[in-house]
């Protein structure tokens, strides 16, 4: 008899041992899974990746804007003119021969783009600008610079600036003479697009 209350004893305190061990092991699979489902974004957790994502991308592209018209920070860059040529419109140049070096000027830039529409074709400088070459510290002649500018639309995607350069040269006491490449040469070419013409044509 006492024998039997002794194994019952033990058993019970067997079951007794083991219902914790259940609980822990039942705690332990409810918060796992609880786990994997906060795994899963919420509506407004996905609203907000949506956000930035969409203001990263429209920073980016008006990074890319600001960069194109030489702004920076809100503000126009001072050296967009180093950027960009000036756009010329007025004819300061009225020597005989001026006609001839703007018309030499159209002709090459027609055969470069013949489907523009020249605006404006001028010689801005009044003058030739004169300099003296040097040899063993003595002048041994000149150089001659002229510049003519073209302004073309490019349909209604943009505007074509170019510049065209003339240069001729003597030695002292002679005549002038073409330089070679230069009658005329094609120095600098802006592609522009719109905006960039509006903040650089005045």
């Amino acid at each position: 008899m006492n024998r039997k209350i002794s194994i019952t004893l033990s058993l019970l305190m067997l079951l007794t041992l083991s219902l914790p061990a259940q609980g822990q092991t039942k705690k332990k699979s409810t918060s796992t899974a609880r786990s994997q489902k906060t795994k899963e974004p919420s509506i407004s957790e996905k609203a907000t990746t949506i956000w930035k994502n969409a203001k990263t991308s429209w920073k980016s592209t008006t990074k890319r804007v600001k960069d194109e018209l030489g702004i920076k920070g809100g503000k126009k860059s001072e050296d967009i003119r180093t950027k960009y040529m000036p756009i010329y419109s007025e004819e300061g140049y009225q020597g005989g021969d001026a006609n001839m070096l703007i018309q030499k000027c159209r002709e090459d830039f027609y055969n470069r783009y013949p489907s523009t529409f020249i605006l404006t074709s001028v010689i801005p400088q009044k003058t030739w600008e004169s300099e003296p070459v040097k040899r063993d510290g003595a002048i041994v002649g000149y150089l001659q610079t002229m510049y003519c500018y073209i302004l073309a639309k490019d349909g209604n995607d943009g505007y074509i600036n170019t510049e065209y350069v003339y240069q001729r040269y003597k030695n002292v006491g002679d005549a002038y003479d073409h330089v070679e490449g230069k009658w005329p040469g094609m120095a600098r070419t802006d592609i522009l697009t719109p905006e960039v013409y509006n903040e650089i044509k005045d």
